[in-house]
């Protein structure tokens, strides 16, 4: 990929990078964008993790291009254009809400979802 290239990522994806110590490779490569929902779900928990499974928030944020605030408007509007048979987390959601309503390549997503 080309350094150029706008990169959404999830929670999961945040977390298994760092558990696998390879979270260079995306943000070495792309411009890594989340959601505030994301960075906030990695810090959920770490009470429970073992010292080198912890994220520090602010060193996660600056290796991040952006970090998007999604209203709940723009959730409300994904509940609504969305399949009723689709659970997702607080974190998955916000990043779907952000991605259909960016205004470049993420913004040709299928309008129903």
């Amino acid at each position: 990929m080309k350094r150029h290239t706008d990169v959404l990522v999830d929670t999961n994806v945040i977390l298994e990078c760092h558990r696998t110590d390879s979270w260079h490779a995306p943000t070495g490569s792309c411009r890594v964008e989340t959601v505030a929902d994301c960075v906030m779900e990695t810090q959920t928990g770490l009470q429970r993790r073992r010292k080198e499974q912890r994220i520090d928030e602010s060193k996660l944020r600056k290796s991040l291009n952006a970090v998007h605030t999604v209203e709940n408007r723009e959730r409300s509007e994904l509940i609504m254009r969305s399949s009723s048979d689709i659970i997702l987390d607080v974190g998955e959601a916000s990043l779907w809400a952000h991605a259909v309503n960016r205004n470049d390549d993420w913004c040709r997503l299928p309008r129903y979802f």
